[in-house]
């Protein structure tokens, strides 16, 4: 049953759809003039019409084909037909015939015979000067062997060419192309490169021509140079120059001034003209072709064509129209089946709006048992882990089994230590670490590690070296940690100093858990001017039975480590106890010096 009535909506639709077509079709010819008469042209002129227009036929449909047929039919009407070439010689003909070949294939018979009066006009020009220099001249006579042809009236031709009204309308560009070619030959060119199409310019009939000049120089980017030349007595005169091509000026329906308007389509806009009462102007940008006549030479049926435009947009419209109210009624009655349960639906997916439901509570709990799983796994992970370091930590229990380790084991171990206290670690160990084998990161905090796993004792030397590393990398705080211990001397350089000195138990008391990296930050020993006491000989560094030459020595000494210049690059709570720290070496020195 539910297929018998999808089947029965489908045919439902089809046969609108066709009834919808058929009433469009027999209204879009209705609408048309029809194919106009070609029977007045003789069978070589309909050949060429018909081969001009066979883009139109066979690509956009037979309103644009019969419309190109019309303005074919106009054009070669408006024109003065075939020129007489019956006084050329039979070469002559073929070279003119074949010059114009390509207008006679593609641009039809008005563009072919202009094309032949155009050749006809420079032949007869280069003659001119020959035939009236010596018509008596013995020397001439081999260019005619029979009296026939010596009495044609070749030499009365070219005053009829110079009379000619489109280049009397055009002198002045054929003299400025003469003047810069500097070429014998220019007329023949400037008169070759002419190509104009007749027009009607004004609903009472007046006559025009739109000329293409393609004389080099004339031709840009933007097109050739366009004359629109408007019939006087007696010849043409200028009304309109432009840039553009011959197809792109049209003749539009409205009118002003009595003349209809002209429209200039380019690639995406145009210019529209407008008749002033002795030339045309420009007056707006145009985007579409909507009020350009079909048939610039017959404009008196511009009113049929715009009925025809109106009547097939009405029909378009009420196509579409019937055609959603189809659809509606087609989706209405055909609804889909959920490819689950088998339950007719009338969603757009192929699942009903239950078992949608269903499966989307299906996937979130998926998805909440594999966070579950997640979650559980990185516990599991983390406990194996806190067990390895256990074990590790158990089988570091005393400092020999400290010195058991290899250099790179017992920074790992130092880093896990700070781990635990709260710190990102970065390992730098290696050649060219530049004394700093961790960097630890808290927050914008960042400071910076120096692991020693050595038996000695850690001089003063080696804090001198760490001091000027930790200065270097712009670090807050540094640690220097070792298995042995550290000298008095290194102790003593170290107070008042950003630097945390941890020896071997204090290590082992980390590992237990009795012992924290902050702690030691915390308290670190403080200035002289934090504990309100000055030792001048604390602060130089030096015993108390130092000469005036190690009191020297050890001032210029210290001075380098916190020199202004030194610490300029660092930040502003590093150059404040840089600052600090020079003005207590300079006060420890003047108040030695004056002791001595």
């Amino acid at each position: 049953m539910q297929e018998r009535r999808k089947t029965r909506g489908r045919t439902a639709i089809a046969v609108v759809t066709l009834l919808c077509a058929v009433d469009f079709s027999s209204a879009a010819l209705q609408s048309s003039p029809g194919q106009p008469d070609l029977s007045v042209l003789s069978s070589e002129e309909r050949g060429m019409v018909e081969s001009a227009c066979g883009y139109e036929r066979r690509n956009n449909g037979p309103a644009a084909y019969y419309n190109c047929l019309r303005h074919q039919l106009a054009s070669l009407q408006a024109g003065t037909g075939h020129p007489d070439l019956s006084v050329l010689s039979s070469e002559e003909r073929g070279m003119v015939e074949s010059a114009c070949g390509y207008e006679r294939r593609n641009n039809g018979p008005a563009a072919y015979y202009n094309c032949l009066r155009h050749q006809f006009a420079s032949l007869f020009q280069d003659r001119t000067p020959r035939s009236s220099a010596g018509t008596a001249d013995k020397d001439s006579a081999p260019l005619s062997e029979t009296p026939k042809v010596a009495e044609v009236p070749r030499v009365a031709e070219p005053p009829k060419v110079a009379e000619d009204p489109i280049e009397l309308a055009l002198k002045e560009d054929e003299a400025r192309f003469c003047q810069d070619t500097q070429n014998s030959r220019c007329r023949a060119e400037f008169l070759s490169s002419i190509h104009f199409r007749p027009v009607t310019l004004s609903p009472s009939g007046k006559k025009g021509l739109i000329v293409e000049l393609s004389a080099a120089g004339y031709c840009g980017s933007g097109g050739c140079a366009i004359y629109v030349l408007k019939e006087t007595d007696g010849g043409y005169a200028t009304v309109l120059e432009d840039i553009g091509t011959l197809d792109g000026f049209q003749v539009a329906s409205s009118t002003n001034n009595g003349y209809y308007d002209l429209i200039r389509f380019g690639k995406m806009t145009g210019s529209s003209y407008t008749w002033t009462g002795t030339k045309y102007v420009t007056s707006k940008t145009t985007d579409s072709a909507s009020n350009v006549t079909a048939t610039p030479a017959a404009s008196p049926s511009s009113p049929a064509s715009s009925s025809s435009d109106g009547e097939i947009t009405l029909w378009l419209v009420v196509i579409l129209v019937i055609g959603g109210f189809a659809i509606a009624l087609y989706k209405r009655a055909t609804k889909k089946k959920c490819i689950l349960c088998g339950n007719f639906h009338a969603t757009t997916g192929a699942y009903c709006s239950t078992c949608s439901a269903t499966m989307s509570e299906a996937a979130r709990r998926a998805s909440e048992q594999r966070e579950a799983e997640q979650r559980a796994r990185a516990d599991e992970e983390r406990r194996a882990r806190e067990q390895r370091e256990r074990e590790e930590n158990r089988e570091t229990s005393t400092l020999a089994d400290l010195n058991r380790l290899t250099g790179s084991q017992f920074e790992a171990l130092i880093g896990s230590l700070f781990k635990k206290d709260g710190y990102t670690v970065r390992h730098c160990g290696g050649s060219g670490d530049e004394g700093i084998d961790l960097v630890l990161l808290m927050g914008q905090e960042k400071d910076v590690v120096q692991c020693k796993r050595w038996k000695s004792d850690i001089g003063s030397p080696v804090l001198r070296d760490f001091y000027g590393a930790l200065m270097h990398a712009a670090a807050r705080h540094g640690f220097i940690i070792t298995t042995a211990s550290f000298s008095p001397s290194a102790r003593d350089f170290a107070r008042g100093k950003p630097i945390s000195l941890i020896s071997g138990p204090e290590i082992l008391r980390w590992i237990n858990g009795s012992y924290s990296s902050r702690d030691q930050k915390a308290s670190r020993p403080k200035t002289s001017s934090d504990t309100g006491t000055f030792d001048p000989y604390a602060v130089l560094g030096i015993g108390r039975d130092a000469s005036r030459e190690e009191i020297r020595a050890a001032y210029h000494r210290e001075m380098v480590n916190y020199h202004p210049d030194k610490v300029a690059h660092l930040g502003r709570e590093l150059q404040q106890l840089a600052k600090t720290k020079a003005q207590e070496i300079n006060r420890a020195y003047q108040e030695l010096s004056r002791s001595r």
